[in-house]
């Protein structure tokens, strides 16, 4: 038995189940980069660039990547945190657009939520009275007042005066 095998028996790496370790050649030989999961995660969810989780951790992108093609823990934790930093700003979009009335984020998320499609229609009335407007602005502005008046009747909101 060599004196490494030896020396591993004795004196085994400890095993930290919330850290991942990560190799990086620096002059002599490799030196341990631990990777905290839940701080990629956090990263991942305020939408950092992978080059600055890298840089973060002091290792290249290439190897990033590597670890998260090769360590199941560690890509979970990226793709949770991307997950959930999307759902935020879904949540707060649909917020915005329900409880102030903002025409535009309720079209948007129509469009890339429920997979709605624009449709512009113009009718002759509109061309005899010299008006030309969009028939998705009068649906948009139909349902967000139906939507704004049932959050009043429910008391989400205060009633416009």
């Amino acid at each position: 038995m060599s004196d490494i095998e030896n020396d591993q028996k004795e004196n085994p790496l400890p095993s930290v189940p919330a850290v991942i370790k990560s190799w990086k050649g620096v002059g002599g030989g490799p030196v341990a980069v631990e990777i905290d999961p839940n701080e990629v995660q956090l990263m991942a969810m305020y939408f950092s660039p992978v080059e600055e989780i890298a840089m973060f951790y002091d290792i290249s992108i290439r190897q990033f990547y590597r670890r998260l093609a090769q360590e199941p823990e560690l890509r979970s934790a990226f793709n949770k945190g991307r997950a959930s930093g999307k759902r935020a700003v879904r949540r707060k979009q649909f917020t915005v657009a329900v409880t102030q009335g903002d025409a535009s984020m309720l079209r948007w998320l129509g469009q890339n939520v429920l997979g709605q499609s624009s449709k512009h229609v113009t009718t002759v009335d509109d061309l005899n009275k010299g008006e030309m407007r969009d028939a998705q602005d009068v649906e948009f502005t139909e349902v967000l007042e139906t939507v704004h008046k049932q959050l009043q009747d429910e008391g989400v909101i205060e009633d416009d005066e």
